[in-house]
C-alpha cells in the first residue's frame, strides 16, 4: 500500500476530509488574529510590517470555512433527507448566533427593532452586511440554496465543467451589480458576494471526494506552493497598493481563492505529517479542539472584546494582553459550544421518548 501511495501520490481530497476540523482551527485562529490581535512589534520594521500584513489578510479565514463548508455539505446531504439536512445545518449555526445575540442585545441595550432586524438577518440584507456577526446570515443563506445547486452540479456531465460556468456567471453577476450597488450604497456587500466562488469550489471538491481520487505528487504541491505564493502577492497588492482586479472590494476576492484553496490543500498535508510525528502531534490536536468550537469562537469575539479589552491590569504588555484576550475567548466559546449542545439534547429528549 505505501509503495502504491507512494507512485500515486497523495489523495488530497481524503487529506481535507480527515483534518477537516484541524484546518478550521487554523481558520478560527487567523479570524482571531484579524479582529483582536494588537500589533506588538510596532517598533521593528520588518517584524512590524510582517505583523501588520498577517493581520490584514487573515480575514482569509473565512474563505477557508467557505470552502470547508462546501465540502461538508456535500458529504451530509448524501446522509439525511432535504429537511433533516437543513434542519442539522440550520440548529447548528442559528444556535450560538441566537444566543449570543441575546446576550448582546441585552448588554448593550438594542431596540426591539434592532434586535429583530440583526437576530433575523434583515439587516443583514437591507442596512448593513456587518450590521451583526455577518458570517452567519451569509452562510444560512448558501445552506438554503445549497441543495437545488448540488442538484444541478450532480446533473451535469462535468462537475468541472459545470463550476466553471457557475463561476463566469458569478463574475457577470457582480459587474451588472455595481451600478445597483453604488447607487444602494451598499459595496460593502461584495464582501459577501465575493466569498462565494470560493464556496463553489468546495462543493465541487466535495462532489468529486465521492467516488474519485486527486492524487498529488511533488510537481502538484509545488504548484500548490506557488500559487499560494501568488496570492500573498495580490493580496500585499490589494490590501497595500489598492489594486483593482475585476470587482469590487477585491482584496476579499480573488487572492483570497488563491489561498484559500493553496493554503487548504497545504494544511492538510502539514496537518497530516504532524498526525505521525510523535513530538509535535499535539499541535495538531490543539487546532482539532480549536476547530470544534470554531462556529462559537467566531460568534463570541465582539461580546468578549467589549467585556474584556479594558479590564487587562497589564494592558501595557501587549503580547499578554492578545494570549489572554484569546485564552477567555476560547474559554467563552467553548462554554457556549456546551451549552448548545445541552440545548439541543434537551429539545430532542421528547422525541427519544416517543420513540422508545
Amino acid at each position: 500500500m505505501e509503495q502504491i501511495r507512494e507512485t500515486r501520490g497523495t489523495d488530497i481530497l481524503s487529506l481535507i476530509s480527515a483534518h477537516r476540523r484541524s484546518i478550521m482551527g487554523f481558520a478560527a485562529l487567523a479570524i482571531f488574529v484579524f479582529h483582536k490581535h494588537t500589533a506588538v512589534f510596532t517598533n521593528i520594521r520588518v517584524l512590524g510590517f510582517a505583523e501588520d500584513y498577517l493581520k490584514r489578510i487573515a480575514f482569509l479565514g473565512v474563505d477557508i470555512f467557505l470552502l470547508l463548508s462546501g465540502v461538508g455539505l456535500c458529504y451530509a446531504i448524501r446522509k439525511d433527507k432535504l429537511v433533516t439536512f437543513w434542519l442539522r445545518r440550520l440548529k447548528r449555526v442559528l444556535l450560538p448566533f441566537l444566543i449570543t445575540g441575546l446576550i448582546v442585545a441585552i448588554t448593550e441595550h438594542w431596540s426591539a427593532k434592532d434586535a429583530l432586524g440583526n437576530l433575523t438577518g434583515y439587516y443583514f440584507y437591507t442596512k448593513s452586511m456587518y450590521s451583526f456577526l455577518w458570517y452567519f446570515p451569509a452562510i444560512v443563506s448558501l445552506y438554503l440554496l445549497f441543495p437545488l445547486y448540488h442538484k444541478l452540479l450532480r446533473l451535469s456531465k462535468s462537475p468541472l465543467a459545470f463550476t466553471g460556468i457557475a463561476l463566469v456567471l458569478w463574475l457577470l453577476g457582480e459587474m451588472l451589480l455595481v451600478g445597483p450597488m453604488k447607487a444602494a450604497n451598499r459595496t460593502e456587500f461584495y464582501g459577501f458576494l465575493n466569498r462565494i466562488p470560493v464556496f463553489l469550489i468546495g462543493v465541487l471538491f466535495g462532489e468529486l471526494a465521492h467516488g474519485r481520487r486527486l492524487y498529488v505528487r511533488w510537481p502538484g504541491w509545488v504548484l500548490l506552493a506557488l500559487t499560494a505564493v501568488l496570492g500573498l502577492y495580490l493580496a500585499y497588492m490589494t490590501n497595500y497598493q489598492k489594486l483593482q482586479l475585476l470587482v469590487p472590494e477585491p482584496n476579499c476576492c480573488i487572492p483570497n481563492i488563491l489561498l484559500a484553496v493553496s493554503l487548504t490543500c497545504l494544511l492538510a498535508k502539514g496537518f497530516d505529517l504532524l498526525s505521525r510525528a510523535r513530538a509535535v502531534r499535539w499541535l495538531g490536536r490543539a487546532f482539532d479542539l480549536l476547530g470544534i468550537v470554531s462556529l462559537e469562537l467566531y460568534a463570541v469575539q465582539r461580546f468578549v472584546m467589549k467585556t474584556w479589552a479594558g479590564v487587562f491590569p497589564w494592558s501595557k504588555i501587549v503580547a499578554l494582553k492578545n494570549l489572554t484576550l484569546f485564552v477567555i475567548t476560547v474559554a467563552t466559546a467553548a462554554a457556549l459550544y456546551w451549552l448548545c449542545r445541552d440545548i439541543l439534547a434537551l429539545l430532542a429528549l421528547p422525541f427519544r421518548k416517543k420513540q422508545a
